[in-house]
């Protein structure tokens, strides 16, 4: 079965890289316990990674044990915010039913932080 301490570290894993991190669906697997990626295994993962408020690309974690997928953490403000305001945007609505004006507004505000990253045009370093 599963090993919770490595459900329960991964958020602060994340988070130590940025907000986001690939992982493969193997890893996955292999922390999750399983030797099989079966639907029912697919599910667990997602369940364990949507209790921790952690998201993915692609929004359905594939039974390819070799493809890599996007994890990233869903409620601190960082790029993972940025993520997965972007992917609700992408489905055309928010967790909680939110409009895509909504969350252009929300997406607008976090990405504010990065603006001052990014040089303006014609300016001097």
């Amino acid at each position: 079965m599963s090993t919770p301490n490595f459900w329960d570290s991964l958020p602060a894993t994340i988070e130590h890289g940025g907000g986001f991190m690939r992982m493969s669906v193997r890893a996955l697997r292999q922390l999750d316990g399983a030797g099989a990626l079966k639907v029912n295994v697919v599910a667990r993962i997602e369940s364990e990674l949507a209790a921790r408020k952690i998201g993915h690309l692609p929004s359905a974690i594939p039974r390819d044990q070799d493809t890599v997928v996007l994890l990233y953490n869903q409620d601190k403000n960082n790029l993972g915010l940025v993520l997965h305001l972007a992917h609700q945007l992408a489905r055309g609505r928010g967790d909680d039913g939110q409009p895509a004006s909504t969350l252009v507004s929300t997406l607008d505000l976090a990405l504010q932080q990065y603006r001052s990253a990014v040089p303006t045009p014609g300016a001097k370093p």
